[in-house]
């Protein structure tokens, strides 16, 4: 890759939401979640987006859901009917066709990608995020001049049908992120079969990386110079 390696667990979990907001006042923060396969939930300063919420059909379940933003890369495996409103009387946005979307100081750009995915490039709260859901080659120079320059990459890496470990990471040097967070792997209950998360962590050089509960990130803690591997355990929200 164009940037050094380094590997190990990015969270900031010893502030509490609270106290975060009191001690970095100055600055704009996020937290991100994982779901399972391409799911996510992201709370901006603003909004709370969650991205994939995990159909039925795939093993994984969840308590109830809130959001103000929903986005949808594969639809016969989201259940948006598991999101609630986040506000009474506000439905939630919901976004599942390729365009350029603006709400909540979100703005999220969906491509059609292959097989009926949607990819998507979310920029909030000074942070751009690209969630690659379905990939399953590396990208060509059209659909690498939308990802270029992304700062937080959610990539596949588990194959059957997305990226396998070794793709994963020819990706990734491609785009050459700040930080890249793992979706699409073997976890207990999927139905879906895909390769152990361990096989991309050690294609990575990053073997034996604990998972952490949620990541923490501002603007200001963003790595420089160095591309930094976070796994992320599913969150049950």
């Amino acid at each position: 890759m164009g940037k050094n390696n380094v590997y190990y667990n990015y969270c900031f979990s010893v502030f509490s939401c609270n106290s975060s907001i009191k001690f970095f006042n100055s600055h704009i923060f996020m937290y991100l979640y994982f779901l399972g396969e391409s799911g996510f939930k992201i709370k901006t300063e603003r909004a709370t987006i969650v991205i994939d919420p995990p159909h039925k059909n795939t093993g994984l379940s969840q308590s109830a859901l809130s959001a103000d933003i929903i986005v949808v890369s594969h639809a016969s495996q989201t259940d948006v009917g598991r999101v609630t409103e986040s506000e009474k009387d506000a439905r939630p946005f919901i976004i599942n066709a390729p365009g350029e979307y603006e709400t909540r100081g979100v703005f999220l750009y969906a491509f059609q990608g292959k097989n009926d995915t949607v990819l998507s490039l979310i920029k909030a709260d000074n942070l751009s995020i690209a969630h690659l859901a379905g990939i399953s080659e590396i990208l060509d120079d059209k659909t690498l001049e939308l990802f270029e320059g992304a700062e937080i990459a959610l990539v596949p890496v588990g194959g059957n049908g997305v990226l396998s470990p070794k793709l994963a990471d020819q990706v990734i040097s491609q785009i050459e992120p700040h930080i890249v967070i793992p979706m699409n792997f073997a976890i207990p209950k999927l139905t879906i079969a895909r390769e152990s998360v361990d096989t991309f962590l050690s294609e990575m050089g990053a073997k034996g990386l604990q998972a952490e509960s949620s990541l923490y990130i501002t603007k200001e803690k963003l790595p420089h110079e160095e591309t930094k591997v976070v796994l992320l355990q599913v969150k049950v929200l």
